[in-house]
């Protein structure tokens, strides 16, 4: 995907030029999916030729970028979480919009390879695992070795979870303080004291 390629940086280390191949998606840190959000919709704009499509699209990421806007905010307010709130109403409407119209416009998407190749791997190692006779695993692997569709689906626990990111930031704070490290820490400390 080139057109991530050709942004310019911003700042330093604020968005920092992109590798090669942004569609790999390998070996990314937390920064590198974050910044891909960022310049979205420049990246995404003319990409799609149907006009209703691309609106449909570009709302979405306008959603998703105000959603992670105000989920990394560092300090809430009433009026944060109201606007919050909203946000994540606005973002479910246009992932429900995107899921029944553009999903349904473009219904003939399919794995990409490595995603098959992963799903093969996965299939032969737990025949293997299994010890099946050669038998059935000859007709598992011939059935499974086509490509397969892949569909949008709003049935998945991140989904459900959305909603709930405004309440929990309300009783639990924002989630620039949630840290393992913390936990890490008070284990450390625990086994320091159970030594002594």
């Amino acid at each position: 995907f080139n057109r991530y390629r050709m942004m310019p940086t911003f700042g330093k280390g604020t968005i920092r030029s992109f590798k090669n191949d942004v569609s790999d998606m390998r070996n990314f840190a937390a920064r590198n999916f974050e910044d891909l959000l960022q310049l979205s919709m420049p990246a995404f704009e003319g990409l799609i030729p149907d006009k209703e499509q691309e609106k449909i699209v570009q709302n979405l990421l306008f959603d998703l970028l105000t959603f992670h806007a105000h989920a990394k905010l560092r300090m809430h307010t009433d009026n944060t979480l109201k606007s919050f709130r909203l946000a994540t109403r606005a973002l479910g409407q246009s992932l429900r919009q995107f899921s029944n119209k553009t999903c349904a416009f473009y219904s003939d998407t399919k794995e990409l390879p490595r995603e098959k190749a992963a799903r093969l791997r996965k299939s032969a190692n737990s025949a293997k695992a299994k010890k099946a006779s050669d038998k059935n695993q000859s007709q598992s692997t011939s059935q499974s070795s086509h490509i397969k569709g892949k569909k949008f689906s709003m049935e998945t626990y991140k989904t459900h979870a959305l909603s709930h990111y405004p309440d929990h930031v309300e009783k639990f704070g924002s989630y620039d303080s949630v840290s393992t490290r913390d936990v890490s820490s008070f284990c450390i400390l625990i086994f320091t004291v159970a030594l002594y």
